[in-house]
C-alpha cells in the first residue's frame, strides 16, 4: 500500500521500512524483552521513527529503558493508545502511557467525522489522534491468532492503524528537516494538529487530529530551527 511517507512512484522510493516481529509464530502476545529488543534493533539500524501498534496494561522497566535509548539516539517513538474505550486515568496502557515522561508520542483514533472513535483510549497523556476507522491495509498471508484470514487488502479499525499515520508524518518531517530532535517532532505535530472535540487541548483528543500538511508547513525551508541551552 502507499503510506504517508511513500515515494513518488518513480525514482524516489520514499522511506525504508524495517519490519520487526515481536510475537512468536501466530501468537498475539509478546514479552517485554522481545519488545525492548525490537526497539533497540530499530534504533541500532538508524530508524528515525518507530511505530508501536500494540498495548499492554502493565509498565515494564526494560521497555522504558529501550524507549529512553531510542529517543536519546535519534529515533522518535509513536505508540497506539489502545482500543479499551475508556480513560487512561482508569487503566493506563503501555508503552503509550510513557508519553507522560516524554518517551513516546501517544496516538488515539479518529473517525471520518473528525470525532474520537468511541473505542479509542484517551487520557491526560494523549498527544493527538489520527484516522483509525475503516483504514484499508494489507493483511497477513497466513491466518491470525484467531484463525481469521483475508485475501489481499481489508478495511480495519483501531489505534493500531492511527499510530502509523503519525509515524509516517514523523518520517516526512525528518526527511524535510534532518536536524529536528525528538522534542521538536512532538511540538510540531501537537501544535499543527487540527483542533477537534472540546476547544483547545483536551484529554480525549489531545491537541487534535493529525494535519501532516500543516506540520510540514511549520518546518518549511524558510523556518529557522535553533537548539541551545538556557539557564535554569
Amino acid at each position: 500500500v502507499a503510506g504517508v511517507c511513500g515515494g513518488d512512484g518513480a525514482g524516489n522510493a520514499g522511506c525504508r521500512i524495517v519490519p520487526i516481529k515481536i510475537a512468536p509464530r501466530h501468537s498475539s502476545s509478546a514479552t517485554s524483552y522481545a519488545v525492548a529488543g525490537a526497539m533497540a534493533y530499530a534504533t541500532a539500524v538508524g530508524a528515525r521513527a518507530m511505530n508501536l501498534s500494540f498495548a499492554g496494561d502493565a509498565p515494564s522497566r526494560v521497555e522504558r529503558l529501550a524507549l529512553h535509548w531510542a529517543v536519546t539516539h535519534g529515533c522518535v517513538v509513536v505508540a497506539a493508545s489502545g482500543n479499551h474505550g475508556y480513560s487512561t486515568r482508569r487503566a493506563r496502557m503501555y508503552p503509550a502511557s510513557f508519553a507522560a515522561d516524554g518517551l513516546c508520542i501517544q496516538v488515539g483514533a479518529s473517525d471520518a467525522s473528525d470525532r474520537r472513535a468511541v473505542w479509542s483510549g484517551y487520557g491526560p497523556d494523549m498527544d493527538l489522534v489520527a484516522p483509525g476507522v475503516g483504514i484499508w491495509t494489507t493483511y497477513m498471508t497466513y491466518p491470525s491468532a484467531a484463525g481469521v484470514a483475508y485475501p489481499g487488502c481489508v478495511a480495519m479499525s483501531g489505534t493500531s492503524f492511527a499510530a502509523p499515520f503519525v509515524t509516517g508524518a514523523v518520517g516526512l518531517l525528518a526527511a524535510a528537516r534532518p536536524e529536528l530532535t525528538d522534542v521538536d517532532f512532538r511540538h510540531v505535530l501537537r501544535e499543527s494538529a487540527h483542533d477537534i472535540g472540546d476547544a483547545g487541548v483536551d484529554s480525549t483528543t489531545g491537541w487534535g487530529r493529525l494535519d501532516a500538511a500543516a506540520a510540514l508547513e511549520a518546518v518549511a525551508p524558510g523556518v529557522g530551527v535553533w537548539h541551545d541551552e538556557a539557564a535554569a
